[in-house]
């Protein structure tokens, strides 16, 4: 084996990141406690969640093994999202004057893709549904680039709207959205902005999970932890 090769495999056997295992690697390395297993349940469930947890504490694998059994029920779309690339449009808010406008589109327009690798986790074609454009915006914000204009504008509300479609369409009845490193990977005014956007990505049909640390995690003020039954703690 060629070192390229050696270090390749080595980086495969030791990779920690659960965001980046597979179905396959999830099974094989890691074992849910039982505490763990009532957790996924929940992260599995219907309404708002938020799971606690300090930095390695396991809430990427358990938000990846609920998505994974997740794909297994027939009428349910999940919907992993992983927002750790954060980082590289912080100096858009040093440097753009529609920064917090830009950081909105970035984290809507991720929702959208991630619901394009879904399709491919189940192996099936979204007729009508092309997400060319948000993983173009997506790209070009990463990369640190802003577009004079971005082609297609979404709402919170209007997300809503072709989730539900999109469960209408493939006979579905509900979709759980598991948004991940968000607390852990934004700025104080990402987090703000993010979790006001998340306050209002849920429906009767929707519901949203997220990542959060303890003690750093800033909320927006419209966003209300209102009962314990909303934390988990990883």
């Amino acid at each position: 084996m060629t070192n390229s090769g050696i270090d390749a495999a080595f980086e495969n056997n030791f990779e920690e990141r659960a965001k980046r295992l597979s179905k396959d690697e999830l099974t094989q390395w890691t074992a849910p406690s039982e505490l763990d297993r009532i957790i996924i349940e929940k992260l599995k469930g219907n309404g708002v969640k938020l799971l606690l947890g300090p930095r390695g504490s396991g809430k990427s694998t358990l938000f990846r093994v609920a998505y994974f059994e997740l794909l297994l029920q027939e009428k349910c779309l999940p919907v992993y999202i992983n927002y750790s690339q954060s980082l590289a449009l912080e100096p858009l808010f040093h440097n753009t004057t529609n920064a917090t406008k830009i950081f909105r589109q970035w984290v809507l327009h991720k929702v959208r893709h991630a619901i394009s690798e879904t399709f491919i986790e189940r192996g099936i074609t979204a007729d009508g549904f092309n997400t060319d454009d948000s993983i173009e915006l997506i790209r070009e914000l990463e990369r640190g680039n802003v577009p004079d204009e971005i082609s297609r504008e979404l709402a919170p509300s209007e997300l809503i709207e072709e989730i539900e479609n999109i469960l209408m369409l493939h006979g579905l009845n509900r979709s759980v959205l598991l948004m991940d490193d968000a607390a852990h990977a934004f700025s104080e005014e990402q987090q703000r902005e993010f979790f006001e956007i998340f306050r209002q990505l849920k429906s009767r049909k929707i519901s949203s999970k997220a990542a959060v640390y303890p003690g750093i995690t800033s909320y927006s003020h419209g966003f209300k932890v209102s009962s314990n039954n909303s934390i988990l703690t990883a």
